[in-house]
Parts: C-alpha cells; sequence; structure tokens
C-alpha cells in the first residue's frame, strides 16, 4: 500500500518549494526546490506544526543549505522513511537484548539456586 502511494506521489508533479534561511515561515527565501532537483537531507527538526528539514540542494552553479517545511520533497519523504525503518529495527534490536537479559537472569537464578543443593 505504501509503495503505491509513494509511487502515485513520485509521478505527481511537484511545485516549487521555499528553500528558507530558518525554520519558519517568515524565515528569507534562499532558493527553490523542485521533485526534480538533487537533494541532501542533512537533519530533521521537529516541535513546530510541520518538521523542519535542513537540507543541501546540490546543483552545477553550487549548493545551497537552507530548510524546508514539511516532507512533500520526495528526498524528504525517502529521509524520513529510512529514519522510521532505522527506529523499528533498533526498536527490535533492544526488545531482543532485552529477552536475552531477562533469560540470562532467570538462568542464574537457576544457577543460583542449584549451588546451595
Amino acid at each position: 500500500m505504501h509503495t503505491l502511494v509513494l509511487l502515485a506521489f513520485l509521478q505527481s508533479p511537484l511545485a516549487a518549494e521555499p528553500v528558507r534561511s530558518g525554520c519558519s515561515r517568515d524565515a528569507r527565501q534562499i532558493a527553490t526546490v523542485g521533485a526534480g532537483d538533487r537533494v541532501e537531507v542533512v537533519m530533521a527538526m521537529a516541535g513546530e506544526e510541520e518538521t523542519c528539514y535542513k537540507i543541501t540542494l546540490v546543483r552545477p552553479e553550487g549548493n545551497a543549505t537552507g530548510y524546508v517545511l514539511g516532507d512533500s520533497l520526495p528526498a524528504v519523504a525517502a529521509f524520513v522513511h529510512r529514519r522510521e525503518k532505522i527506529s523499528g529495527e533498533s526498536a527490535a534490536a533492544g526488545n531482543a537484548r532485552a529477552r536475552i537479559s531477562g533469560a540470562a537472569a532467570e538462568v542464574g537464578k537457576v544457577a543460583h539456586f542449584t549451588t546451595f543443593w
């Protein structure tokens, strides 16, 4: 399902997004970026109405670093997807470590108990 939505999203033409000097709608616009531009997402900053993403816009005439609001750019959507995947994998690994630690503690209790017999 997510793949179909992403494919439909990637095929639809997107309007140019403003690249700002900061994370507010009032920040000065320093460039525009479209779906066809090469964008490297540096980081995300949550906390406002929309998540703010620090990006580097890579162009032949020179790179521009700035901020975009929301996740409408394909590079930002891919960044969010990767972070969610990594977060899910990290949580699963943490749960596995907790289970192993709990099992080891139980084995230790049994081993400790049996040494007194």
